[in-house]
């Protein structure tokens, strides 16, 4: 399990850095971070298993249903840093509420034809 950990690593960090946009190139960093932070028994057994506690207590599934994942994200950010609780990475925040609420991120158009990720019910994505 070890040689997978390692290659998740080096590939998020030979993907941050080929890419040319600065989000993007933190996004691969903090992927690589994450899994560099994991111990071994963390990555075997329990890698998705995390708890925020602003997902299980300020978040509904209503409040979730077609907001987009950045959108989501910035406001749990605001209310960390208001609360000066630490911050988790996109991944693992994304990751909780997938498990907490059964949604995942799909990619829809937004008015002005620009492209978002935002959260549905996974029965609609996969019907889709």
């Amino acid at each position: 399990m070890q040689t997978e950990r390692k290659y998740k690593i080096d590939k998020y960090l030979e993907m941050a850095r080929l890419t040319r946009n600065g989000d993007k190139k933190e996004e691969f960093i903090d992927s690589a971070r994450y899994y560099l932070e994991l111990s071994e028994n963390e990555f075997e057994s329990t890698q998705y298993l995390f708890t925020i506690p602003y997902v299980q207590s300020a978040l509904t599934k209503e409040d979730l249903l077609g907001k987009t994942v950045g959108q989501v994200y910035k406001e749990y950010v605001e209310t960390c840093q208001e609360n000066n609780e630490p911050i988790k990475s996109k991944i693992c925040f994304g990751k909780e509420v997938r498990q907490a609420f059964g949604l995942v991120a799909t990619y829809k158009r937004l008015n002005k034809g620009q492209v978002a990720r935002v959260y549905e019910e996974s029965s609609k994505a996969i019907n889709n």
